[in-house]
């Protein structure tokens, strides 16, 4: 049985390839509304980009939980989003990688 890693610095190269999204500017779902979610990390793979996340709504650039360059979030294990999680990148495409289980 493998026991789910809760510490980011532990989720490899490979994990984080599992779920790759490419973005614009346009907001739109990252993952969808998932009642039995246990774990969400996402990483903004570019260096420069922000990207916004947005919780059970359209995500709104600068607003809500932002992600510059490289930075990471994971949803809190006390308090764990089943809802939809919607994404919008500041501008261009940068990529987000990301591990739900």
């Amino acid at each position: 049985m493998t026991i789910p890693v809760r510490n980011p610095s532990y989720i490899s190269e490979a994990d984080e390839g599992a779920g790759v999204n490419v973005l614009s500017t346009a907001s739109e779902i990252l993952v969808a509304a998932n009642p039995d979610r246990q774990y969400l990390y996402v990483k903004n793979l570019d260096s420069t980009i922000l990207v916004s996340l947005g919780l059970g709504e359209t995500a709104v650039t600068s607003k809500g939980i932002v992600l510059a360059g490289g930075e990471t979030w994971e949803v809190p294990s006390h308090a764990i989003w089943t809802g939809a999680v919607h994404i919008v990148a500041a501008s261009a495409t940068p990529s987000v990688s990301y591990v739900e289980y």
